[in-house]
């Protein structure tokens, strides 16, 4: 497996030890707390190594995310990652959520989020993005995606990756002024 994280995902090995507790979580557990099937990641060398010392493993949660992404058994077994663009586009997809297929992964990350946001509020275009995360992820839950074991574990997560991302550069702008 390759070492190098998704340029998309290297801003994970900025975030907080709590912060990636959570994506671990998301990751590795489905809603009722039961060890997701697919996930390698809770009984992986790093888990296993640094415990919950997330921090020392962020590349290998954010490479969990990308194999766990994957559509097929032979992906899955290989290990090959899924790049985050493509994440986000399959989930946009699955959502019928418009964007444009040229977008960065943040400008579709805020369709997602955004797109979420309007479905739960029953509006369109209110430009708001400040939902908590649990009504994005209901919102975000439908029939298509409670029935697929990879996009119910890939939702979640992606949604509190965006979700870090936009506060992190909120932060960021406040920090500025």
């Amino acid at each position: 497996m390759s070492k190098v994280l998704d340029k998309d995902l290297q801003f994970l090995g900025e975030c907080t030890n709590e912060q990636l507790g959570i994506l671990f979580n998301i990751l590795c557990f489905e809603q009722d707390q039961s060890v997701r099937k697919r996930s390698r990641l809770l009984h992986s060398i790093e888990a296993l190594v640094f415990e919950e010392d997330y921090f020392k493993y962020s590349n290998r949660i954010g490479h969990e995310l990308q194999i766990l992404a994957n559509t097929t058994i032979a992906g899955l077994l290989r290990e090959e990652k899924v790049p985050y663009n493509q994440i986000l586009l399959h989930l946009l997809n699955q959502l019928e959520i418009p964007y444009h297929s040229n977008s960065s992964s943040v400008k579709l990350e805020k369709k997602l989020i955004q797109g979420l946001n309007d479905k739960a509020l029953g509006l369109e275009n209110t430009g708001m993005s400040s939902l908590p995360f649990e009504i994005l992820v209901e919102e975000g839950m439908t029939d298509n995606i409670k029935g697929n074991p990879n996009d119910r574990c890939i939702l979640p997560a992606v949604i509190y990756i965006s979700l870090l991302r936009a506060t992190r550069s909120k932060k960021m702008m406040e920090a500025n002024y």
